[in-house]
């Protein structure tokens, strides 16, 4: 019997899946290799691969902040409901903010609650991004949240200065003092209906540009009735061209450049 060797005709063998640049594979994530019982290779280096972003929640500087913040407004809540009732009058009419600046337990109850309310108002901007220039991308979700609270204190601290370089010398030194002290207020009310306009709709499992554009025109509103309720307090015992000239530059100016460096830089 003769003996014999079969032979089989050579198949091309698919080598699409190494064809990629320099020394390296590309992979890709599980989910998408695995599909349709098969295993999926890139053909994009792994170098060029973009890791996934990093979560704001997943980074623990900003749980631990989370938690702190929710301790220390549980421990002003009592204060905040002893002040309430007078925080919303200012709300409808300027005389309530001027019955509030005569009131010194009142003030120091509200100066307290507005300090306390930094750490959340800035921790949903951060979170949502409602100061979000292009520099502030680099520093990562971990340290956006403080970048963000940085940057909100020299803005309250260019509104300090600016008030104290325009003290007025004698007339109206009052009427200026509790007019531009008033702005605690009024940061206040932003910092609680934001905070609660982000929880609930987060809730609802919102998108969260949907909830950065709610939260913007809160504070926008907030913002605006701030102004008007300042101008007729100023008006009190300002003329107006002299109260117009205080609202240019003691809150338009800041404002503005804050506005500026979020849309140009």
């Amino acid at each position: 019997m003769t003996d014999f060797i079969r032979t089989y005709p050579l198949q091309p063998i698919d080598t699409t899946w190494l064809d990629c640049k320099g020394d390296s594979i590309g992979i890709q994530p599980v989910n998408k290799a695995f599909a349709s019982s098969s295993l999926m290779m890139s053909t994009q280096p792994s170098g060029k691969i973009e890791a996934v972003p990093e979560a704001w929640g997943d980074h623990p500087l900003n749980s631990a902040l989370v938690f702190f913040s929710v301790i220390i407004c549980l421990l002003a809540l009592r204060n905040w409901f002893y002040i309430s009732r007078n925080i919303f009058d200012c709300l409808t009419r300027w005389k309530g903010n001027e019955d509030l600046e005569e009131n010194m337990q009142l003030v120091r109850t509200r100066n307290l609650i507005a300090i306390v309310l930094i750490i959340p108002f800035t921790l949903v901007a951060g979170r949502y991004g409602l100061y979000s220039p292009h520099y502030l991308e680099s520093i990562g979700a971990g340290w956006n949240t403080l970048a963000v609270m940085g940057v909100f204190l020299s803005y309250l601290l260019l509104r300090t200065y600016l008030g104290w370089q325009f003290h007025p010398s004698k007339k109206g030194t009052d009427t200026y003092i509790e007019a531009n002290r008033s702005a605690r207020t009024f940061f206040i009310h932003a910092a609680v209906f934001v905070s609660a306009a982000a929880g609930i709709m987060s809730i609802f499992g919102a998108n969260d540009l949907i909830i950065r554009k709610v939260l913007i025109y809160i504070i926008g509103a907030a913002y605006a009735l701030f102004l008007i309720r300042k101008h007729q307090f100023l008006l009190s015992g300002c003329n107006p061209f002299t109260t117009f000239l205080y609202l240019c530059t003691l809150e338009i100016l800041p404002t503005g450049i804050l506005i500026a460096t979020d849309l140009l830089l």
